[in-house]
């Protein structure tokens, strides 16, 4: 996902922001105090519905409460970023470098909700919660909060399908900012990764962020900003059980993200939406099998610097 996200950046003087850039316009950067610690809660629900042939099968609801410890390390901005549209502008082909603010993440306390029939006291599920609460991740963004470096520690190996969702939704709020100062109404578009574990993996999709207030209060500006995504219109290849098969997502996820200019970080952020997954195995008679995934999930930060 980070080389990705790089394609879409460039590198614009910090010194705009000091000029103003226009009266109603603000530049975002990404540029939270060096050397703090912020938590965040992540809550999620979601509910998985099978339709067709397998209809028979209950929906399933689960979801998980968790709270994260966000440290900043130093900036370094050495680094040369690459561009990325505003106002229905497409986005730029640039190069990455290096440099960057470093962030850790780490969880504090980890609940699962399990769907009905799983028992969330056995050993086997407390042993994978203990298993996600030893793991961290390691990050390195640019100004653009564009990932330059995206690593997951794991003391026992691969990261577990649950480690992947925590670190998987933490990236989903962190789009990156647009290259030019916006105004209200202003609309940026943006490459990323969402967490699906149907599919076996992050899928790539396109968001668009529209910039819906600005306002100024205590010495801050804060912007609120929309966010609609899009997926991608042709079918993804994925593996289960040995089998090849093709899916088609479509449906709808919109949030909101609140981003402190004089903080250069996100408040606090929302995003829920319906998926809906039609899966075909090539080769065999078409069996009507579809997935509907409703999701909604919060992030909020609980202490300031």
């Amino acid at each position: 996902m980070a080389d990705r996200l790089r394609r879409l950046a460039l590198t614009v003087p910090i010194a705009c922001a000091a000029l103003g850039c226009g009266s109603d316009r603000v530049l975002l950067r990404y540029h939270p105090k060096a050397n703090t610690t912020h938590r965040y809660t992540l809550d999620e629900q979601m509910k998985v519905a099978v339709a067709g042939a397998s209809a028979s099968l209950p929906a399933m609801d689960m979801g998980m409460s968790v709270q994260l410890r966000e440290r900043i390390g130093e900036a370094n901005r050495s680094g040369v970023g690459g561009v990325g549209g505003v106002g229905g502008v497409g986005g730029v082909g640039g190069v990455g470098g290096g440099g960057g603010t470093a962030v850790s993440w780490s969880v504090d306390t980890l609940t699962f909700r399990p769907p009905a029939g799983m028992d969330a006291a056995s050993p086997a599920f407390a042993s994978q919660i203990a298993r996600v609460k030893a793991m961290s991740f390691d990050l390195v963004y640019d100004d653009r909060r564009i990932p330059l470096k995206v690593q997951v520690h794991d003391p026992l190996g691969a990261a577990t399908a649950e480690g992947r969702r925590v670190t998987g939704n933490v990236e989903m709020f962190n789009y990156p900012l647009p290259v030019e100062p916006v105004g209200k109404g202003d609309h940026w578009r943006v490459e990323t990764d969402i967490p699906l574990p149907e599919t076996g993996g992050p899928v790539s999709v396109q968001s668009v962020l529209t910039v819906k207030d600005i306002t100024v209060a205590a010495g801050d500006t804060t912007v609120v900003f929309e966010v609609s995504t899009q997926f991608p219109e042709q079918p993804i290849a994925i593996s289960r059980m040995g089998q090849t098969m093709t899916m088609k997502l479509s449906g709808t996820i919109t949030g909101e993200q609140a981003f402190s200019v004089s903080q250069g970080m996100v408040l606090d952020a929302t995003v829920s939406g319906t998926i809906k997954m039609a899966m075909a195995v090539p080769g065999l008679p078409a069996v009507p099998i579809a997935l509907s995934l409703d999701m909604q999930a919060t992030l909020k930060r609980l202490t300031a610097p």
